[in-house]
């Protein structure tokens, strides 16, 4: 995933380890290396190259009006922008996010990474509610464009959630399907590649789980 530099979505229940993968893979991409000490990767990546990580946690939001989403949204530009900066014209959420991508490009002089955490709690918690479904899946459809039309300056992106909503720009550039399963379809607007191979990031938790649980049910029979 770190060599390829291109897009992943990532699909899996709640409790499967996506935070904590997110969060190791921003310390990889920053080039904290001592994080990594005693470990394969420490010796297996020889560059280390610190790139700018923009990391979007949309777990944390409590989504239940018109303007929640905006305002996690308008929280992380305005952490980007105080490092990256901001540019004339850029008056709505998705120019600023295209204007923080290219700043943090032609600043640092690396590609960005981008990493959504839960990029579906939005439209999750507003099932039911018609009025917050169309403003959210239009929020996020302007926003998550940018990965699409900012390609360029991009070095990896990967988002993850518990599920797909279609009409939200998810994976209309070629997009990336972490998945064990290979009976995925191609979409009308994007291409989906299964790449079961990087399904291995969770195939210990997939086979401990029955270990775990034979385990307890000998302690207690």
């Amino acid at each position: 995933m770190g060599k390829t530099g291109s897009y992943y979505f990532l699909s899996r229940p709640r409790r499967f380890g996506k935070s904590l993968l997110i969060s190791t893979l921003e310390a990889y991409f920053s080039g904290v290396r001592e994080l990594f000490e005693g470990l394969a990767l420490e010796q297996l990546e020889k560059e280390w190259k610190k790139h700018p990580v923009l990391h979007l946690d949309l777990n944390i939001g409590k989504y239940d009006t018109l303007h929640s989403l905006d305002d996690i949204l308008n929280k992380a530009l305005l952490e980007w922008e105080a490092i990256y900066g901001t540019g004339v014209g850029e008056v709505t959420l998705a120019l600023r996010f295209a204007g923080v991508v290219e700043r943090a490009y032609k600043k640092t002089g690396e590609g960005v990474v981008i990493l959504v955490d839960e990029y579906d709690k939005p439209m999750l918690q507003a099932i039911g509610e018609r009025k917050l479904q169309v403003e959210f899946r239009s929020t996020l459809k302007s926003f998550y464009s940018v990965l699409k039309t900012m390609d360029r300056y991009i070095r990896v992106a990967l988002l993850t959630g518990v599920t797909k909503f279609g009409k939200v720009s998810v994976c209309t550039a070629t997009c990336i399907i972490i998945s064990q399963h290979t009976n995925l379809q191609s979409g009308r607007s994007f291409h989906m590649q299964v790449r079961s191979n990087l399904a291995i990031i969770w195939q210990t938790a997939t086979n401990s789980i029955p270990g775990f649980i034979l385990h307890h049910l000998r302690v207690f029979p």
